[in-house]
């Protein structure tokens, strides 16, 4: 059974407030060849793409996925790592 060597977690994000509107996590599977991070970005912005959304303003972090289930998060501007929402 093949197994993923690495996994990368993209957040996309609005920048003005902390927002996340997509994630995407992108697997390499042992014996791969690893896609650089401006790969990943591109094939992120094309999924994240919908009718209506401009993701020239939205920002991409990449960031270890600690999130929770049924917790929903944002990302902190001041320290560009995922914070729990309160409420």
């Amino acid at each position: 059974m093949l197994k993923p060597s690495t996994v990368r977690t993209c957040f996309v994000y609005d920048p003005d407030d902390g927002t996340i509107v997509h994630v995407h996590k992108e697997f390499t599977l042992e014996g791969a060849t690893e896609p650089s991070e401006s790969e990943v970005e591109e094939t992120v912005r094309r999924l994240a793409e919908k009718p209506g959304r401009d993701l020239t303003q939205l920002k991409l972090l990449f960031a270890e996925d600690t999130r929770v289930r049924g917790t929903s998060y944002k990302v902190d501007l001041s320290t560009q790592g995922l914070s729990a929402v309160e409420g």
